[in-house]
């Protein structure tokens, strides 16, 4: 029996394994979200859930009431720890702020750079690293005593 080029090319493609990591898989699947939440609530950055109590545990990033305004953290294994964050702190140690996400630069923090927003403004930006390891980049659209919303996508 003779094989032609076509078939003997379609069956080699689907012998081939792939070559997309589950990071890259994940990463495609997941577009620009936007997440309101309050204190004490957060977002799960992959899967776009807004979880209600938001937490160290459930949320990739989460806010919790300081004053008049809300503190923005990120996840971790342990209470009293954040995973890395960039919050593009700029003179005089405030935050700088940006006109959309695609203006928030893609610089990822050190891993020891891990400190919480105190005060979340409207056009602040971030990078962030998830619960599963991956990189997203974050910017706040609006953001009152109360409530924050927030646009991000995977890096």
């Amino acid at each position: 029996m003779k094989w032609s080029r076509l078939v003997l090319a379609s069956l080699l493609a689907l012998s081939a394994p792939s070559t997309l990591s589950a990071c890259d898989a994940e990463a495609e699947v997941v577009a620009v979200r936007v997440a309101s939440f309050g204190a004490d609530g957060g977002v799960d950055m992959t899967t776009g859930a807004v979880q209600v109590p938001g937490n160290f545990a459930n949320s990739d990033l989460f806010a919790s009431a300081n004053g008049g305004h809300l503190k923005l953290a990120t996840g971790s294994d342990k209470p009293t720890t954040n995973r890395p964050v960039n919050w593009f702190i700029g003179a005089g140690g405030v935050a700088a702020t940006f006109a959309g996400l695609d203006d928030v630069p893609d610089d990822r923090p050190d891993a020891a750079t891990t400190q919480a927003l105190p005060h979340a403004k409207t056009g602040n930006g971030f990078v962030l690293m998830t619960s599963r390891g991956t990189w997203f980049k974050g910017f706040i659209r609006e953001a009152t005593a109360t409530q924050i919303t927030v646009e991000y996508g995977p890096l």
